[in-house]
C-alpha cells in the first residue's frame, strides 16, 4: 500500500463526514422548524379566532336582549350551527366556575374554578390542548363581553343552581370557554407543508452525493470530483429560485443570481399571494459557500410561509416573527439582510419593510417630467441578532413605467483591478440613465457596465439582480421614444 494512501484516505473520510454532517443539520433544522412554525402560528391563528367568536357571541347576545342564561344557550347553539368546522363547543361560566350556559358537544373543562378568577384579574392568556375522538383541540378561555341582567327588571332573571339553565343570578363578570378545531385553520398552512418538501430534497440531495462518494470511491477526493458535487448543489440551490415571469401582465421581472464560489447566500424570490398581491423579495446571508447556502435554503422556506400569512397579519409583523425565528435557529454570525415587498397592483402601492439590507432604488418620474431614484430604508435592524426587534413597514406608489431595482452588496462592492468599488452613485447613475428600458434590458446595462467595471478581477462575493417594472413590458414603439427622447 502507497505511503500515502492513509493521510488521504482520511482526507477523504473527512470530507464526507462534514458534508453529511451538514445534510442531516439541514434536515434536521428543517423539520424542527416546520413544527415549530406550524404549532406556533396554527396557536396563535385560533386564539385570534377565539378572540373573533367571542365578541361575535357579545354582539349577538345584545341583538338578542338577552337577560337570562337561559337565552344565552340558543346564541350559542346558533354560533356553532354557523361554524361547524371550527367549533366543538361552547360554555359561559361565572368567575366562580358555575356553567351559565352551553352548546356543542362539551368535554369536561379542563381548567379549574380557581383559574377563573386569576385569568379575569390579571387577562393572561389560558389555553389547554385536547385531544379528543373528533380529533386535536385547543381550548381557550376569555372574558366575554356582555354581561347579562341589563336592560330587564331584576325580578324577570332566572335564579337557578350552579350548572343549570338560569344559573347564579346574572349580572356579574362571565367567561367564555371555546373549545376549537385544530384542523380548521391547519389546511392554511398549506403552504409550509409545500417549502418543507424543497428543504428536506435539498438535505437528501447532499446526503446521497456524499453516499454516492463513499460507495464509489476509496482513495484520494480529487479536487474535480469535488468540485462536481458542488455544481450538484448549486443546482439544488438555483431550483429553489423562481425562473418563470409572472403571468397576467401585471409586472414585468428579470432577475440574475451569480454565487462567488458554487453556492453561495443570497436569494431572491416573487409570486403572486392568492390575494392577488405581488410579492418580492431579496436576501443576503452572511457568509459565503455551502454553510450560507444551507442556512439560505431554510430561510428561503420559512419567508416562503410567512408571507402566505401576511393576509391574515401585517408585513412588519410577519417580518418580525422571522427575525426571532432565526435568532432562535442559528448563531448570531449568521444573520440575514433582507428586503421583502407586496405590490398591490389595483391600488398602485407598494408596502414594504427593509430589514438591513441595502436599499433598494424605486425609479419614476416625478411631477416635473423628471427621473428621480428613491432609497427605500424604512424597516429595522438585520434578521437573526436582535430578538423582539421591531420593523416599520412603508408604503410607495408604483404604478405602470416605474421601476424597482433590487440589490446585493457583491453589486455595489465589486472591486477593479485598482481596488475600487463600483458603488451605489455609479449603480443610481445607471438606473436613471435606463430606467425607461424593460427589465430585463435595465438588468443586462447594469451587469454589462458591472463585468467592464471589474474587468478579470476576481468576484468576491454573490451578485444578485431582481428589476421590476410595474406593468407589462414596454411596447418597442414606446421604447423607441423614450430612446430617441434620450439622444435629445
Amino acid at each position: 500500500m502507497p505511503v500515502t494512501r492513509g493521510p488521504n484516505y482520511f482526507f477523504f473520510k473527512l470530507l464526507l463526514v462534514v458534508g453529511a454532517s451538514l445534510g442531516i443539520l439541514l434536515l434536521v433544522q428543517a423539520v424542527r422548524n416546520y413544527r415549530f412554525v406550524s404549532q406556533r402560528m396554527i396557536h396563535e391563528e385560533l386564539y385570534r379566532e377565539a378572540a373573533r367568536h367571542s365578541t361575535d357571541i357579545a354582539q349577538m347576545a345584545r341583538d338578542a336582549e338577552v337577560s337570562t342564561s337561559h337565552e344565552l344557550g340558543p346564541v350559542l347553539e346558533e354560533m356553532i350551527r354557523e361554524r361547524p368546522l371550527q367549533i366543538a363547543w361552547l360554555r359561559v361560566m361565572d368567575l366562580d366556575g358555575h356553567i351559565l350556559a352551553e352548546a356543542g358537544d362539551p368535554q369536561p373543562s379542563p381548567f379549574p374554578a380557581s383559574e377563573l378568577r386569576r385569568l379575569f384579574q390579571s387577562g393572561e392568556r389560558i389555553t389547554r390542548i385536547m385531544e379528543t375522538p373528533g380529533g386535536r383541540l385547543l381550548v381557550i378561555l376569555r372574558p366575554l363581553r356582555f354581561r347579562m341582567g341589563r336592560g330587564r327588571p331584576q325580578q324577570m332573571m332566572e335564579r337557578r343552581g350552579p350548572g343549570r339553565p338560569g344559573g347564579p343570578p346574572p349580572g356579574g363578570p362571565t367567561l367564555i370557554e371555546l373549545a376549537l378545531h385544530w384542523e380548521g385553520v391547519a389546511p392554511e398552512f398549506g403552504g409550509l407543508r409545500r417549502n418543507i418538501f424543497i428543504s428536506v430534497s435539498a438535505a437528501i440531495a447532499l446526503l446521497a452525493s456524499m453516499g454516492f462518494l463513499a460507495l464509489r470511491f476509496r482513495s484520494y477526493v480529487h479536487g474535480k470530483q469535488l468540485e462536481q458535487q458542488l455544481e450538484l448543489a448549486r443546482k439544488v440551490q438555483m431550483d429553489l429560485l423562481p425562473k418563470e415571469p409572472l403571468s397576467g401582465g401585471k409586472v414585468d421581472i428579470a432577475a440574475a443570481c451569480e454565487p462567488a464560489w458554487q453556492v453561495g447566500g443570497d436569494f431572491y424570490d416573487f409570486y403572486e399571494n392568492p390575494s392577488g398581491r405581488i410579492t418580492m423579495v431579496l436576501g443576503d446571508v452572511a457568509g459565503k459557500g455551502l454553510p450560507a447556502a444551507l442556512l439560505m435554503s431554510m430561510i428561503h422556506g420559512a419567508v416562503r410561509t410567512s408571507s402566505a400569512l401576511i393576509d391574515s397579519m401585517s408585513l412588519e409583523e410577519a417580518t418580525r416573527r422571522l427575525n426571532d425565528l432565526i435568532c432562535v435557529r442559528t448563531s448570531v454570525e449568521r444573520f440575514v439582510t433582507m428586503f421583502w415587498c407586496q405590490y398591490d397592483v389595483e391600488r398602485g402601492l407598494l408596502c414594504y419593510v427593509n430589514a438591513g439590507h441595502l436599499a433598494p432604488f424605486l425609479v419614476r418620474r416625478n411631477d416635473s417630467g423628471g427621473i428621480e431614484a428613491l432609497r427605500l430604508a424604512e424597516g429595522g435592524p438585520v434578521l437573526g441578532v436582535i430578538p423582539g426587534a421591531a420593523y416599520r413597514q412603508a408604503e410607495e406608489r408604483f404604478r405602470p413605467g416605474d421601476a424597482l431595482v433590487l440589490f446585493s452588496d457583491g453589486v455595489v462592492e465589486a472591486v477593479n483591478e485598482a481596488e475600487q468599488e463600483f458603488g451605489e452613485e455609479r449603480l443610481a447613475e445607471l438606473v436613471r440613465r435606463n430606467a425607461h428600458r424593460p427589465a430585463a434590458e435595465l438588468q443586462e446595462a447594469i451587469l454589462e457596465a458591472l463585468r467592464a467595471f471589474t474587468g478579470d478581477s476576481e468576484q468576491q462575493d454573490d451578485i444578485t439582480l431582481l428589476v421590476v417594472r410595474a406593468g407589462a413590458p414596454v411596447p418597442e414603439e414606446e421604447r423607441a421614444g423614450a430612446y430617441a427622447a434620450e439622444a435629445v
